[in-house]
């Protein structure tokens, strides 16, 4: 297996979302990470090229899935598996927790 993880933010009601497309998929909300664990690099980047769509509402979980299968089982998409198809953000995505405050 291989791991790769992007700098992205993920709202944590949008985190069902991902997990109906993939269980491949790690979100670390306090660090800003999300991560894609699959066998090769390109299944990887389209994983995570995909997730991006689902967050930017271009294709719903389903249609993410469906497109998955064609980009890794029939070799359609090529463009999703050679590399990230959206430029990463520049600013902090970590969402820190708020600390527990004891009285």
């Amino acid at each position: 297996m291989l791991e790769q993880t992007v700098s992205l933010r993920v709202p944590p009601e949008r985190v069902a979302e991902l997990a109906a497309f993939s269980g491949s998929l790690l979100v670390d909300r306090t660090r800003g990470e999300l991560s894609s664990r699959c066998d090769s690099e390109e299944a990887n980047f389209a994983a995570i090229n995909l997730t991006y769509e689902i967050l930017e509402h271009i294709k719903d979980p389903l249609e993410a899935r469906q497109q998955y299968a064609e980009t890794i089982m029939q070799g359609s998409h090529p463009e999703y598996q050679s590399g990230l198809m959206f430029l990463l953000p520049i600013a902090k995505q970590a969402m820190e927790d708020e600390p527990y405050r004891f009285r």
